[in-house]
């Protein structure tokens, strides 16, 4: 089985004074109308619909299964240690790219290996994720306040396709860092 230990955490959060300010909500923290060239792009694909671009064989997480199965394709890492954490962060900046880039690129890969590996996957040329970003800094909110200060990355990336083991070498760097 996947039995985890028990958290060495004892439950009781400390609050201070400070903490239990309520954030404002987003919007009376920080301006968030859409900019006019992004307003007048959206209005534009809908009006001339040529405009739009086209995301033809991009793999969104379709086919959704219609009946409730036991099998596991994924394994979800949701421990890792200092040592390793400060190791990739490590090498994602002597790479100029974030942990996240990093991240989401590691998750690409897999996605890629998964998606190809499947009947018909082949005819997929890239995947629709979506990133949040957090708008904290912008908020001035700190980092131990409760809110819901965020946004989204969305975009298509294209899969990755490589064969055999990926280590630091072998690793796309150049996907990470554009992101």
């Amino acid at each position: 089985g996947l039995e985890e230990p028990p958290s060495e955490h004892s439950g009781i959060v400390t609050v201070t004074p400070q903490d239990q300010v309520l954030a404002p909500s987003m919007e009376q923290a920080i301006d968030v109308s859409a900019p006019f060239l992004k307003v007048a792009a959206g209005v534009a694909q809908v009006i001339i619909p040529a405009l739009k671009p086209k995301n033809t064989y991009v793999w969104t997480g379709h086919p959704v299964l219609t009946a409730f199965t036991m099998d596991v394709t994924v394994r979800i890492l949701n421990n890792i240690s200092p040592e390793d954490a400060a190791r990739l962060l490590s090498l994602s900046r002597q790479h100029k790219t974030t942990f996240t880039g990093t991240l989401h690129t590691l998750a690409l890969i897999v996605l890629s290996r998964l998606i190809r590996a499947q009947p018909g996957g082949e005819r997929y040329k890239s995947i629709s994720t979506t990133i949040p970003i957090s708008l904290r800094r912008y908020t001035s909110t700190p980092p131990t306040a409760f809110c819901n200060h965020v946004s989204a990355h969305p975009a298509n990336h294209p899969v990755i396709l490589t064969d055999g083991p990926i280590s630091p070498d072998t690793f796309p760097w150049d996907t990470a860092a554009a992101l």
